[in-house]
């Protein structure tokens, strides 16, 4: 029996064990109808999620996968009656997939439908289903406000050096053009529809000798203007995130051979060096930890993990890319406990098997970890 057929088989068995009314094999009503809607709406979740293990790696059979989901539609087309839209778009959806070349495109075009179905079948509006991140933080009108508010104090930042020392002036159009960037760089992190039209991050920072420290105080004053303008917990730390990833670029690191880098602590008389500092007795005792991230069962593909110290604020918080695969590593961290928070990519938070919102921020995750010096494994699973 061929892949499709067998699939075909599963899903007759499951959906219509009580999908009709009994005696009459016609599609049921009422209260019926919205059982066999959650029916579907489950069953086409294991349809994807078999489809999505056939097309990635290692499998690589965009085929099979496209096998399933078409034998999955055409079994679930008469059971839509009830539906006369949802056939209607299975009907379009083998004519769009029939004109694409390859089957890899044919397979995400029925995706596309399937996706569909299970949102309506699954009750969600269709408003919902587009809702993104630059929705949640009341799009244009609301950045605007998080912008100005977080522009007005990295002005009066110390910590910041906003205009590094008298070094740094901008008349009233730069710092309007700057403003703009800033909600062009949100908008294009946060599904928004605007795009980013400034230098890249690296290009823009060069030169302004911006260190960790200030980059830290940066991040603190926007998390106090967007918590300021109500954004939630969760969609704060996921533009945090965002900024977070142009750490590397905004920040410049101190040359090799600079006078300012002391290689070896300073001596008292008689040759003895100075104890070390807190902060030099923290690094000497960082760690690696590294591991693997699971959702239900499910490799998490993508996103950011962040250990939040848990008593130590002298210590910061420390974030690595989730790879494709779940993986993650995180190195130089100081030995001591720690909140853990899982957060998606940005723009995905709304997308089927992302990771919930209770994880994706230190004050819900109930996520803990304890790290030693050396090296440190520590695998993630995450449930609904």
């Amino acid at each position: 029996m061929s892949i499709t057929r067998i699939l075909a088989v599963c899903v007759t068995t499951l959906v219509l064990t009580r999908a009709t009314n009994a005696g009459t094999g016609q599609p049921a009503g009422g209260s019926d109808t919205k059982e066999l809607d959650e029916r579907i709406y489950k069953v086409l979740r294991d349809v994807i999620n078999t489809g999505a293990e056939l097309y990635n790696k290692p499998n690589n059979d965009a085929k099979s996968c496209y096998r399933i989901y078409q034998g999955s539609l055409l079994t679930l087309k008469p059971l839509l009656a009830h539906r006369p839209g949802l056939q209607k778009a299975i009907e379009d959806a083998f004519a769009n997939a029939d004109r694409e070349p390859s089957v890899a495109e044919r397979a995400f075009v029925l995706r596309a439908t399937i996706d569909r179905i299970r949102d309506e079948t699954g009750g969600k509006k269709e408003a919902a289903k587009k809702e993104t991140l630059w929705d949640r933080l009341g799009g244009e009108k609301n950045v605007r406000k998080v912008v100005e508010d977080f522009m007005d104090l990295e002005h009066t930042d110390p910590k910041v050096d906003f205009f590094r020392g008298g070094k740094r002036k901008l008349n009233d159009e730069q710092l309007a053009d700057l403003k703009q960037k800033i909600v062009e760089f949100v908008s294009q992190a946060a599904g928004g529809p605007l795009k980013y039209t400034g230098k890249t991050m690296k290009a823009a920072h060069e030169g302004m000798a911006i260190t960790d420290a200030q980059f830290d105080a940066l991040v603190a004053d926007l998390k106090t203007a967007l918590d300021k303008n109500g954004a939630k917990p969760a969609d704060r730390d996921a533009v945090l995130s965002a900024v977070e990833g142009t750490r590397k670029d905004v920040v410049e690191e101190k040359k090799e051979g600079s006078k300012k880098e002391e290689k070896v602590p300073p001596k008292k008389e008689g040759g003895k060096p100075e104890p070390k500092k807190e902060g030099e007795e923290k690094a000497a005792a960082s760690a690696e930890v590294k591991g693997s991230i699971t959702f239900n069962g499910k490799s998490v593909a993508g996103g950011t993990i962040t250990l939040v110290p848990a008593k130590d604020s002298s210590v910061k918080p420390i974030a690595a890319d989730v790879k494709e695969d779940g993986t993650y590593l995180l190195e130089k961290v100081p030995a001591g406990e720690y909140k853990v928070k899982v957060a998606p990519p940005v723009g995905q938070e709304k997308a089927k098997g992302a990771v919930p919102a209770k994880y994706r921020s230190d004050e819900t995750s109930s996520l803990k970890v304890t790290v030693s010096k050396g090296r440190n494994a520590y695998d993630v699973e995450l449930t609904d």
